[in-house]
């Protein structure tokens, strides 16, 4: 803008604002002629032409559906990071789980009697050997503990 003060530029800039600098023909001449008030004209213009255009590319969204989200996001973050820890232990427990299954259930496969089914040597010592009822009772136990949670693990 130029330095040079201009006592009328306040009055050209309303009047702009409003849309009545044509209905007044005295400060339409000025504002032709001073140099501050036509600088002040041209960045009141430009202004206005950014800011319809800004409405027209984008209507603003409610504000109180952006603070939701961000508290629902912030929540979300939260709960998260507090549960983690909870998430870990339920992994290393299963996977503690399934190798103490696969152990059990490799140690006793030969004690199970299914030779003559599976042709696979062995047979059963003593029949409701605690051994194999417990490799059978993890390995179920493990199989519908990992159904239950492959849920949230997904959404984690």
């Amino acid at each position: 803008m130029t330095p040079s003060p201009c006592p009328q530029t306040d009055a050209v800039a309303r009047a702009a604002r409003h849309g009545r600098l044509t209905a007044d023909p005295v400060l339409a001449a000025h504002a032709r002629a001073c140099a501050r008030c036509g600088e002040h004209l041209w960045l009141d213009e430009l202004f206005a032409a950014d800011a319809r255009a800004l409405r027209a590319a984008a209507p603003p969204e409610d504000p109180r559906l952006i603070w939701l989200r961000a508290r629902l996001k912030g929540r979300d973050e939260r709960t998260h990071r507090a549960t983690w820890a909870i998430r870990t232990i339920e992994k290393i427990g299963i996977a503690t789980g399934g190798a103490a299954a696969v152990i059990l259930g490799a140690r006793t496969w030969p004690r199970l009697g299914l030779a003559e089914t599976t042709g696979l040597a062995g047979g059963l010592t003593h029949p409701g050997d605690p051994l194999a009822v417990l490799a059978l009772a993890t390995a179920l136990a493990l199989a519908a503990t990992a159904f239950d949670f492959y849920d949230r693990w997904s959404k984690a």
